[in-house]
């Protein structure tokens, strides 16, 4: 059911029940029922109603907003997973690539392949930026919701250990 519809029906409902109450009281029950005791039951009535239809309408009605409030804050996640990874992918991974390129124009200019520090430098700054670039493409494929179960996964792991 639609939230229009739902909002429809928790108006209608009380206003069409108390309705066909009083058609029914006027017209076939005027002789058996008094006005006095029509007039206490059609609150009962519109009462009763309220208890068992728009209770359930009220409660779906916020079963709609809890997940519309609840894809509205996975869309607010991914925007901001997002614009970080564009932040980091123009700002910091640029600036590596660069310094890269940098440092590998000087270690030719100054001969310095071979030395240990510089090739232990470069690894870094290459272990860096691939570290970045990993935090990037995790950043832009959205987190897969799951039930973790380590049990499982410990068993699995120990099962292809043992083949």
């Amino acid at each position: 059911m639609t939230y229009k519809q739902i909002k429809w029906l928790i108006l209608m409902l009380p206003t069409v029940s108390i309705g066909i109450w009083e058609f029914l009281r006027h017209t076939l029950l005027m002789p058996y029922i008094s006005m006095e005791t029509g007039n206490f039951l059609s609150p009962l009535i519109v009462f009763g109603v309220t208890i068992i239809f728009l209770l359930k309408l009220f409660n779906m009605l916020e079963k709609i907003q809890a997940e519309l409030n609840e894809e509205r804050s996975q869309k607010g996640a991914l925007q901001e997973r997002a614009k970080i990874s564009r932040e980091l992918h123009d700002g910091i991974a640029q600036s590596l690539f660069l310094l890269s390129i940098k440092i590998n124009k000087i270690g030719k200019q100054a001969n310095l392949d071979n030395n240990p520090h510089f090739i232990k430098m470069k690894k870094t700054l290459q272990h860096i930026h691939e570290d970045t670039r990993q935090a990037i493409n995790n950043l832009r494929v959205p987190p897969v919701e799951s039930n973790f179960n380590w049990t499982d996964t410990l068993l699995n792991h120990i099962q292809s250990m043992e083949k």
